[in-house]
């Protein structure tokens, strides 16, 4: 199986989830998420080269971004139609949703931002082994992130050599960064992490907001897999040890490493 996934953050919740599936549902994937962008005009008319969820919605202030000079009905237009093929069952009934998300205020600067990159990379491994035992030869492919990859292949090699020793046999094999421009499985989770983590800050923030449609409509109908969240209640607690006798930092991360998710979204 393959885990193509990708990542999303508002400054107090971090997501990196993707979609995992054998290749054969790859093989159909593909052509038909190719197909739809062909149907998605951009501002010039030309056909949309790549689904680039943060770009479209936060167009307007991005100087930037490819799809400014669309309107919000244009957006809702591209977002209903790249739902339509994951929801699909012809072409997408065997991808399941994967990802961990955390929940830390902005405020909160003791751990570096890649650095929660990697936490949620790491704990990964345990949610697959835990949600997928039997699964052998999973392969992660990553958007390119210069700044996590080497430590990224270092966790990746030790916790592969861990399951290995563990099991007798290969559970994990490759991983690799790719561009997402031309992988288009990237695409797709891109949009399931921003979906996730945009779900997450409105049921904290505003509690009263609908679930947004193109969330509601994919976690319908690929509502297996599993999402684990650890939320602020996780955070505020190691807040509460006494920063004289006892280390709030240190309580969080290994709160994180060792805890249950809060949330099984």
């Amino acid at each position: 199986m393959t885990l193509y996934c990708d990542e999303s953050d508002d400054g107090n919740t971090y997501a990196l989830a993707g979609w995992l599936a054998v290749p054969s549902a790859w093989d159909r994937f593909d052509p038909a998420w190719r197909t739809m962008l062909t149907s998605i005009a951009m501002p010039d008319g030309s056909p949309c080269p790549s689904f680039h969820t943060s770009e479209i919605v936060n167009r307007d202030g991005a100087a930037d971004s490819r799809f400014k000079g669309w309107d919000f009905e244009d957006e809702e237009a591209a977002f209903i139609k790249a739902v339509d093929v994951i929801v699909d069952g012809n072409v997408a009934a065997l991808l399941w949703p994967v990802g961990v998300a955390l929940q830390v205020p902005s405020t909160f600067q003791w751990i570096p931002r890649d650095s929660i990159w990697l936490m949620l990379f790491t704990k990964m491994f345990v949610l697959l082994g835990q949600t997928y035992p039997a699964q052998r030869s999973i392969a992660f492919r990553f958007e390119e992130k210069k700044a996590i990859k080497n430590n990224a292949l270092t966790i990746h090699a030790a916790a592969k050599k861990a399951f290995q020793r563990q099991i007798g046999e290969e559970y994990l094999s490759s991983i690799a960064f790719d561009d997402d421009e031309a992988v288009v499985p990237l695409q797709a989770a891109d949009l399931l992490v921003y979906e996730w983590r945009k779900r997450i800050s409105d049921e904290t923030d505003r509690p009263s907001k609908p679930i947004r449609k193109s969330y509601a409509r994919i976690r319908e109908a690929r509502n297996e897999g599993a999402l684990w969240r650890y939320g602020r209640s996780l955070f505020d607690e190691a807040m509460m040890i006494d920063p004289i006798s006892g280390d709030q930092s240190m309580a969080y991360y290994k709160w994180f490493s060792d805890r249950a998710p809060t949330h099984r979204d």
